[in-house]
């Protein structure tokens, strides 16, 4: 009923009122941007929907606007729905503006999702600087995640080989960032009550940071309700924690359920809940017998890592079948390659953000 506004004006000269939310993709001959709009043809409203424009843009997150342009139809094909992609992410139209000249900034806008998105703005411009090229640019996407800089060439070959989950912020990426704060914590000699009540603000405030993509919800949930559970010395029962998370999706989100990325994230974490537990059994104590500690230590993670990846693969399969029509055949084995090396390109996007210095940024 709301993008049913839009469409009756379709291809007749509309005049709208508005902000950034954010940018999504910027090219040489045109930019698009999640746009919140307040005022539609005279009449107020309160509506998110995708601009379009036919230049280059200079619009920033924020930035108010008055423009002149027409509604268009979402458009289809075999292998793309627009409608299905772009209401999933809540956004009801598509309005196109053609020319530079019938768009006005008429001043700046302000709330902590702004402001943290212009932080995250800032961190992927100082990254792409340090780092350059197109590698500076996965480096956005794969710690900030901000693909607004990523090419259609790298997008699409990551997707030809079936491994474009890597791109997609989730529970490996947190797990990370936990590990390292729990790292320098034990440095610092913090205890351990302190140590695990410092990780649900980090989760949050990564999770803002981020954008707030489904599965990073889903994991910056899990792992507040691990904490919790540890402070209050209760049993931590990982489905609970799941189905809750998918609860308070829905409830805040609605049409998140027609987001394949959620589909996918909670397939991944729920395929991980019921094979780990096997795995770990067979990785017991015995396993190891005349090794020393150490090495036992390194090759029980390796192969826990790397069985992890698998299981979440394994566990979007169907459904990346179901909904793309076609899986890839490398999608496992790359997925096992590409784990370890997505992992390390995160911790030293990390430390080029902390030392942004060429010896770093080479790595």
């Amino acid at each position: 009923p709301l993008s049913d506004r839009y469409f009756s004006r379709t291809d007749m000269p509309v005049t709208v009122e508005g902000y950034v939310l954010e940018r999504r993709s910027s090219g040489t001959v045109s930019s698009r941007f999640a746009v919140r709009l307040t005022e539609f043809d005279g009449e107020r409203v309160r509506d998110t929907v995708l601009l379009e424009c036919g230049y280059r843009s200079a619009l920033q997150e924020g930035d108010c606007f008055r423009l002149t342009g027409t509604v268009r139809d979402f458009t289809a094909t075999d292998t793309y729905d627009e409608e299905e992609a772009l209401t999933s992410d809540g956004l009801i139209a598509v309005l196109v503006c053609a020319d530079p000249h019938d768009c006005t900034v008429t001043g700046e806008t302000d709330s902590l999702r702004l402001t943290l998105r212009r932080f995250n703005r800032r961190l992927c411009e100082r990254l792409r600087c340090t780092v350059g090229g197109e590698a500076g640019a996965l480096a956005c996407a794969v710690l900030l995640g901000n693909r607004s800089f990523l090419s259609g060439e790298t997008a699409l070959n990551f997707r030809r080989v079936g491994v474009s989950h890597l791109l997609a912020l989730s529970g490996l990426h947190l797990s990370i960032l936990v590990g390292i704060l729990e790292w320098l914590l034990r440095c610092l000699r913090a205890p351990k009550l302190l140590r695990v009540a410092a990780v649900p603000p980090v989760a949050v405030f990564y999770l803002l940071l981020t954008g707030a993509a489904v599965s990073t919800v889903r994991a910056a949930f899990m792992v507040t309700v691990l904490s919790l559970a540890f402070l209050s010395a209760e049993r931590y029962d990982a489905f609970t924690a799941l189905s809750l998370a998918l609860f308070c999706i829905l409830a805040v989100t609605p049409y998140a359920v027609a987001d394949l990325s959620l589909w996918l994230s909670f397939s991944a974490a729920a395929a991980i809940i019921v094979f780990l537990p096997a795995l770990s059994g067979m990785l017991g104590g015995r396993a190891w017998r005349g090794l020393p500690r150490p090495v036992a230590k390194l090759a029980r993670g390796s192969i826990t890592a790397v069985a992890t990846g698998l299981f979440a693969n394994n566990g979007v399969l169907p459904l990346s079948a179901l909904a793309l029509g076609s899986v890839s055949v490398l999608s496992v084995p790359m997925t096992l390659v590409m784990s370890p090396l997505m992992t390390a390109a995160l911790f030293l996007g990390i430390l080029t953000l902390v030392f942004p210095i060429a010896p770093v940024a080479s790595l």
